[in-house]
């Protein structure tokens, strides 16, 4: 999230690559398999961030100067979420369903690229305490569009934890 630029070993933007290529190529190659099963999805984690996200399709990498590691993020984000409608509407008369969702704010090293080095303990303990959630916690919102039997007969959709 939010990393320097760089790019993948093919050449790829690196949040591009690494958030969205890579699961797009994993999931066409997982669609033959998930049709032989009696039903199937494909949940994928993307972020609140998508909502800053506009895909340059002129320049997806954002090379040339157009690089800011926000709006890479966010294109990376975005592309989850439409590759999970545009799947679900390919998928609309078949035995799989498509999910997008973000998990909230969880405590991981998510935000390794873009915290200070002289920041990243400060202040930690009351994020920690106040507004991230565990792993456990961040993972729940995942689990629910895997498993929740309510959404059986729903597809294409993304799913927020929303913190009140």
């Amino acid at each position: 999230m939010a990393c320097p630029e760089w790019q993948t070993e093919d050449g790829f933007e690196m949040q591009i690559g690494t958030n969205h290529l890579g699961h797009f190529l994993l999931t066409l190659h997982l669609v033959p398999l998930l049709r032989k099963s009696s039903a199937a999805r494909v949940v994928t984690v993307s972020s609140s961030g998508h909502g800053l996200g506009r895909i340059h399709l002129n320049n997806i990498n954002l090379r040339n100067g157009d690089y800011h590691p926000w709006f890479a993020y966010g294109q990376s984000k975005l592309a989850n979420v439409l590759f999970s409608r545009e799947l679900a509407k390919r998928l609309r008369h078949t035995n799989i369903n498509a999910y997008s969702l973000n998990p909230g704010a969880i405590d991981t090293d998510l935000s390794r690229h873009y915290r200070k080095t002289d920041d990243k303990t400060k202040g930690k303990g009351f994020l920690k305490k106040n507004l991230l959630m565990t792993p456990f916690m961040g993972s729940q919102t995942t689990l629910y569009c895997a498993l929740e039997e309510d959404l059986d007969d729903e597809t294409g959709y993304y799913y927020e934890y929303v913190l009140y």
